[in-house]
């Protein structure tokens, strides 16, 4: 007995001395000693005192914003500081060579040494400005689509499913669905984790021509626009009012004639025996949101699309420069920035060695490397 009351007593002590440290906590805030941190305070400071540059902030920013592995791990990159090494070994590169040339102002204008400054430094600046232009070139890299998500329009004529598609993929209620068309007036985004990575699908307004309501027809207004901002267009189509070839493209709008993949809805009032086939070139999925037969492999599909564009943008070279990502507009334009100076560099390189150094550009070069290395 009097073991288990000195346990008691102990626990109670530690119990009193915690309760005791938080009212003097609170008595140090209230004397104004201390107080409580602001929201990011201590990223802020961090930031201002050189232990964070900006890019390493925004990856933080995007790891508390992210909603799927594939945001997180690419967030983590991003603030652990693989940009800023990338950046920093791309600026090192344009100093090393901006002093190549400015030695040539400073020892004199020999115009054998200048044409061999220029020889040794151009092919390192034209390979680096070269990259980045790759780099630029895809609209929209596949860093970008894992940040802000893969955008996917559902489009069809009313009361084909695709509001029903959309609940059944999300698994709850989140459209509503009735037989009155016209029921969806405006476009339904849903954000899913579908295997790892944030898709966002829009359940868009039922496509017809016979619209005499003024907001059902803005609400077909914005499916088009849905559509064309989507990354991925899925055709849906009532699969019992026919099958066959050409019913896919039939049945949709036509800028939404080629999907990227067509769902055939309502198979089980077909039988799934019978072949289906799609409008366009895309593949082609039978659904039955009554008993959720086939909306697995819609997901599937989904999800190998997203796999498929960023694998695409990877193998292309688009995506990543020394496993840099960009992932925002301001990234993008300092790269533009520094490519438009280097080959700014490479018009006046390009003149100096037609003139055998002789052009008188040494200083207009120096001057557009440390200008590239400043948008860095």
């Amino acid at each position: 007995g009097g073991g288990g009351g000195g346990g008691d007593d102990g626990g109670g002590d530690a119990t009193d001395e915690r309760a005791e440290e938080e009212r003097e906590r609170e008595r140090v805030v209230d004397r104004g000693a201390m107080r409580h941190a602001e929201p990011g305070e201590f990223t802020r400071r961090a930031f201002r005192n050189g232990k964070l540059d900006l890019t390493q902030a925004e990856g933080l920013a995007d790891l508390l914003d992210a909603e799927t592995t594939a945001q997180r791990r690419q967030a983590l990159k991003l603030s652990g500081g693989e940009m800023r090494r990338a950046y920093d070994g791309w600026r090192a590169r344009l100093i090393a060579a901006a002093a190549h040339v400015e030695a040539v102002l400073d020892f004199g204008e020999d115009a054998a040494i200048a044409d061999d400054v220029f020889r040794a430094v151009a092919p390192d600046v034209r390979a680096l400005a070269a990259s980045l232009e790759e780099h630029l070139r895809a609209p929209r890299s596949a860093h970008e689509l894992v940040r802000r998500g893969f955008r996917v329009a559902l489009v069809g004529a009313p009361n084909v499913g695709k509001s029903s598609l959309l609940n059944a993929l999300a698994g709850r209620d989140v459209a509503i669905v009735s037989g009155t068309p016209g029921t969806t007036r405006d476009a339904i985004e849903v954000p899913l984790d579908l295997g790892g990575y944030k898709v966002v699908v829009t359940d868009t307004a039922g496509v017809r021509d016979d619209v005499e309501d003024d907001v059902e027809r803005e609400g077909i207004r914005r499916s088009e626009r849905s559509a064309r901002d989507a990354d991925f267009v899925v055709g849906v189509v009532d699969a019992s009012v026919g099958v066959g070839v050409g019913v896919g493209a039939a049945a949709l709008p036509g800028w939404a004639a080629a999907p990227d993949l067509t769902v055939m809805n309502k198979i089980d009032l077909i039988g799934t025996s019978k072949s289906l086939k799609g409008g366009g070139d895309g593949a082609v999925v039978g659904v039955s949101c009554a008993t959720n037969e086939g909306v697995d492999a819609f997901a599937a599909a989904l999800r190998d699309a997203v796999e498929s564009r960023v694998g695409a943008g990877n193998s292309r070279g688009a995506v990543d420069v020394d496993g840099v990502a960009i992932t925002r507009l301001r990234h993008r334009a300092r790269l533009e920035e520094c490519v438009h100076h280097l080959r700014r560099f490479d018009s006046i390189a390009t003149m100096e060695g037609k003139t055998n150094g002789r052009g008188g550009g040494h200083e207009l070069a120096a001057e557009e490397l440390r200008l590239a290395a400043t948008a860095l």
